[in-house]
């Protein structure tokens, strides 16, 4: 049995990046033997078990025969002659499949570390096409490494993958992860760009992507995810978005926000000062309630190009005046019937507007 270490470990520390985890491949064992030695089986598909003391992965070297469509429709093998060779070529990019043994001597079967040096994201054989998974993660990789370039003729294979219907199979969680992936890094806008340039935007997002994506998600690239995916929500159909964020299950936490910005973009970028339409807005956004979400709001519309606003920081401005008006500020409204509380008491909170001057 031999252990050595895989995978996007060394590929980060070549980079000069830090190693946020490690991954094992195991030659020449079983899971009967990784179980005697204390490992712990967790792979649900693959054998993969985690280390009695660290918790690190540890996966069986394998092959892999495809057998049906998208990321379930393969069959494996994990005999103890399967060698390190064999287990690395079914990676998917060459900076993908370098390996390290126990003295740090470097396995690069593909050339992994020219392309490292080169910044080039190449795939390591037309198996690549098998697996759509494949598609989504190079996207997100040329996000994280926006410094790289996908090769010509791993291009020709992201188009002929699109083609070949295979993305239809993809499970709607493993999109959803890898666009979330996409949208922590700076360079999340590289994502959306890899899958124009090969047709797949159009598949798995129809009709969502109606401005010029790189330009916005440059403009919040410093922003969390919330910000950016509400972002590209600007005008968006709201059945549109609606069906896309219920496909992805996309959590509520970002959902919400990009409704709102869907709905209510124009409305900001339309204010004029009029006391009467900035609490009407700040109402809609049900800022009293979830005051939070007005930062997340203001951040995503700010970075489409229509906004002309001055101060950016406008309405949230206007909200500190008026945060803190309640009922009891008002006089006499011990007497105010209950039916009328609610108009009541927005009148108030625009008479208290026009009566401050917001610098």
């Amino acid at each position: 049995m031999k252990i050595y270490l895989v995978g996007g470990a060394i590929r980060d520390r070549l980079l000069g990046l830090e190693v946020s985890e490690r991954d094992w491949v195991v030659i020449g064992s079983s899971h009967e033997q990784m179980i005697k030695l204390g490992f712990i089986s967790v792979g649900k598909d693959f054998p993969v078990f985690l280390h009695p003391r660290t918790k690190e992965e540890y996966a069986l070297a394998r092959t892999e025969k495809k057998k049906g469509h998208g990321y379930k429709g393969f069959t494996f093998e994990t005999k103890e002659d399967v060698s390190l060779f064999d287990d690395l070529k079914r990676r998917d990019l060459t900076i993908n499949a370098i390996a390290e043994d126990d003295d740090g001597n470097i396995v690069d079967p593909y050339n992994g570390l020219v392309d490292i040096e080169n910044k080039v994201l190449r795939h390591i054989s037309s198996a690549f096409v098998e697996d759509p998974v494949r598609l989504v993660r190079i996207a997100r990789f040329a996000a994280k490494f926006p410094e790289f370039t996908v090769h010509d003729t791993t291009k020709q294979l992201l188009k002929d993958l699109v083609k070949s219907g295979e993305l239809l199979y993809l499970t709607v969680e493993r999109v959803w992860l890898e666009l979330e992936k996409a949208l922590k890094c700076q360079a999340s806008w590289k994502f959306f760009e890899v899958l124009h340039e090969c047709g797949a935007n159009e598949v798995l997002w129809p009709g969502f992507l109606k401005h010029n994506y790189a330009h916005l998600l440059e403009k919040v690239a410093n922003e969390n995810v919330i910000v950016k995916f509400s972002a590209l929500c600007v005008d968006q159909d709201l059945s549109t978005l609606s069906l896309m964020l219920k496909k992805y299950k996309v959590p509520r936490s970002i959902s919400d926000i990009a409704i709102l910005v869907a709905k209510y973009a124009n409305e900001y970028y339309d204010l004029t000062g009029d006391s009467n339409e900035v609490v009407s807005l700040l109402y809609k956004l049900d800022a009293w309630r979830r005051p939070q979400r007005l930062d997340l709001f203001c951040k995503a519309c700010n970075s489409y190009t229509r906004c002309f606003i001055k101060d950016l920081d406008y309405l949230k401005k206007v909200f500190g005046v008026i945060q803190n008006v309640s009922l009891s500020d008002i006089p006499g409204h011990e007497k105010i019937p209950h039916q009328e509380i609610s108009k009541r008491l927005f009148d108030y909170r625009v008479k208290v507007l026009e009566n401050h001057s917001i610098t």
